[in-house]
């Protein structure tokens, strides 16, 4: 490695204790990503006429909107994340146009959520939406596929469980807040023309190129406007180090795939820029700049990455051995106010070559509650163990101390004293990391679950929270996304002698989808199964209900709403393996 990858400490050795700063709302934090926040593109809401019909609206949260304008009307690139950033869209381009809304375009899953607000607005116009042709499928895992872990990790990096006052209060890029329910629900809606990769497209009279790229999503798309010289994006370019890896969990972002996705920008030489995130850059030059560096500097990071790991190294190693240079690191538009670069390094090992460091004795290990009872007792038991954690605190080894502190608490759940301990000290690393975003929202998550605050178990209710899609978006999405979704929640142990085909039938449109049980494992048939067991009619808006549980099985029999035919003995079977759920 060169001695630029080697210029910074090791995070968490005290090297920033004297830069914790504390904001209007008491909240403790590190002044560089205090400073960030207070000034960065987000704190202001501001318009901006990038060109001739393109323009652009930053600060309205983390998410930006903008607009083409077309022959009769407004092409809305994105819609925010939910019903009342949607209004919010339109309010804002009053400022500067009375055209009615005649597309949108989705940049990624992401902000598609104000779209059924938008439509709504305009009940007598066919609106199009055109977006990567996984959009929907992608958005459908996001919020039930892996829906318990996103509603647990996703809050959480949202700082969703901290308090508004106090040391421990949120403090980071502030999202619109609305106090009804109906504005806080996620309204997306399915797109109505996917495009294909390199497919041109006339838009409203707009000539619009569009290109798949991948970046925090794998539905991303780049928007040339030729006649504009002018380029609308979700690639890996934005006001910070781009997230190659969240915390809340995520697919492996291939760093190779988001470079390409940058140069086929740079090789368009755009006149203009314009991102989901940040604000527009102008000037051809100014463009060039932005783009180049942002693709060295995750350049960098996996070229040294790929280098440690051939030469032997751990996920650990390249964390301690690498960072960016400090001609990238000082870039104003490469912050770590969401990233650490650490956290980046370890998603590449193991997106490129898996879990195993290469000790063998990590092929069958031990369980760790079994590895840290022989610790303890090795150290003299857990008294001795918060001793050496009160050492490593007091010589500023701070992630040295929150590390025994666990091993502990895998012994022994309920000891308050290490509780407490652990509770203070990630407290700190969560007040000193210029990741505040993501990092210090899960520390002081984790302290006050410790402290018995917070149950960060249980996603939580109010500002900040994700309410669930609306019943309009749920029904936009593809016709068997809510069964084949139960291949997923089967329990495996009640449906062990389980052999049955069942044939859910939605009785308004007429199209059947099957699920194959076998003895555990579930088979989604994309339409009608041959000789089904068991066959529920019911419409598709009802059976919806069933599977988010605003209604139930039970309940849709006695309102008539749902007939079962078929071996019921077998059918009472799929019940008990469905048990809570159908």
């Amino acid at each position: 490695m060169s001695s630029s990858s080697q210029s910074n400490p090791l995070f968490y050795r005290g090297d920033m204790d004297d830069q914790i700063v504390t904001m209007p709302n008491g909240a403790k934090v590190n002044k560089a990503y205090a400073d960030f926040i207070d000034n960065g593109p987000w704190a202001t809401p501001k318009l901006w006429h990038v060109t001739e019909g393109v323009y652009s609206v930053s600060g309205n949260g983390l998410a930006n909107f903008n607009y083409i304008e077309g022959d009769t009307g407004i092409i809305l690139f994105d819609t925010g994340g939910n019903a009342g950033m949607g209004l919010d869209a339109l309010k804002q381009k009053e400022k500067f146009s009375d055209k009615p809304i005649s597309a949108i375009i989705y940049s990624h899953h992401h902000y598609g959520g104000g779209t059924h607000a938008v439509l709504a607005q305009y009940p007598d116009r066919d609106i199009p939406i055109y977006g990567h042709p996984d959009v929907d499928k992608n958005l459908v895992s996001g919020f039930y596929l892996l829906g318990g872990a996103s509603a647990r990790r996703g809050p959480m990096m949202m700082g969703s469980y901290l308090p508004e006052q106090g040391e421990d209060a949120f403090y980071a890029i502030e999202e619109p807040e609305y106090e009804e329910l109906m504005l806080r629900q996620h309204g997306h809606m399915g797109v109505t023309h996917p495009v294909a990769d390199g497919e041109t497209v006339v838009i409203d009279g707009v000539t619009c190129v569009f290109h798949h790229v991948i970046a925090d999503t794998m539905d991303s798309l780049m928007v040339h406007l030729p006649e504009r010289n002018t380029v609308l994006h979700n690639a890996a370019v934005m006001p910070f180090l781009f997230p190659l890896y969240t915390l809340r969990g995520d697919f492996y972002r291939s760093v190779p795939d988001m470079i390409a996705a940058i140069d086929k920008i740079r090789h368009l030489q755009p006149e203009h820029l314009l991102g989901c995130h940040g604000v527009p850059t102008s000037g051809q030059e100014a463009v060039q700049e932005l783009l180049t560096t942002n693709r060295d500097a995750y350049a960098w990071l996996f070229q040294q990455a790929v280098q440690g790991i051939n030469a032997g190294k751990t996920p650990d190693q390249l964390a301690a051995s690498i960072q960016l240079p400090k001609r990238l690191a000082d870039f104003p538009g490469l912050f770590p106010a969401y990233v650490d670069v650490e956290y980046v390094l370890r998603g590449i090992y193991r997106g490129l070559i898996g879990w195993w460091a290469e000790d063998t004795a990590d092929l069958h290990p031990p369980q760790p509650e079994e590895l840290d009872a022989v610790l303890v007792e090795g150290f003299g038991g857990a008294a001795t163990v918060i001793a050496k954690a009160r050492e490593a605190q007091q010589a500023k080894k701070y992630n040295l101390a929150a590390k025994l502190l666990s091993i502990v608490l895998n012994v022994e759940p309920d000891h308050a004293e290490a509780k407490q301990l652990k509770a203070d000290i990630l407290r700190h690393m969560g007040q000193t990391t210029l990741t505040g975003v993501q990092t210090r929202s899960y520390y002081l998550t984790e302290a006050l679950h410790l402290e018995g605050k917070v149950d960060r178990m249980i996603p939580p209710q109010g500002k900040h929270s994700f309410p669930p899609p609306n019943l309009d978006s749920l029904m936009s999405f593809p016709l068997g996304s809510f069964v084949s979704l139960l291949q997923y929640r089967l329990n495996a142990d009640k449906a062990a002698d389980l052999i049955a085909s069942v044939q859910i039938n939605y009785s308004d449109i007429g199209r059947s989808f099957g699920l194959l049980i076998r003895q555990g494992v579930v088979e989604f048939i994309d339409g009608e199964p041959a000789a089904a067991d068991v066959r529920l009619d019911i419409a598709r808006l009802d059976w919806i209900k069933i599977i988010i549980q605003q209604s139930s099985i039970d309940k849709s029999l006695e309102e008539g709403l749902l007939t079962v035919s078929g071996d019921q003995l077998l059918w009472q079977q799929v019940r008990d393996a469905y048990a809570g759920i159908l």
